[in-house]
């Protein structure tokens, strides 16, 4: 909304603050400290690596694995897929009700 021969960044009404409220209401300062909801668990330092020992453990090497040559499908038809009769239940007719 705005002023006759405003411009359009001017906004004159919010519908949506009490008219006791400024635009730019500040907000209060929260009362108490602040805490986080779940505080990060505290762990204590881990000694430092020994340099004379590897990161790793080396284990045996697995065996490498070959890749498997795609297979091309067969030219032609697909075999005929086995089909199921579908089996209605026997119900007696009802008149609809509204």
């Amino acid at each position: 909304m705005l002023r006759s021969g405003g411009t359009q960044n001017e906004v004159t009404d919010m519908p949506h603050l009490p008219p006791h409220l400024p635009h730019h209401a500040a907000v209060s300062p929260p009362s108490g400290p602040l805490h986080a909801h779940r505080p990060e668990p505290v762990e204590p330092p881990a000694a430092p690596p020994d340099p004379a020992e590897p990161d790793t453990i080396p284990g045996p090497t697995p065996d490498p694995i070959e890749p498997v040559e795609p297979v091309t499908p067969p030219i032609g038809d697909p075999p005929p897929q086995p089909t199921q009769t579908p089996q209605a239940a026997d119900r007696r007719e009802r008149p609809l009700q509204c």
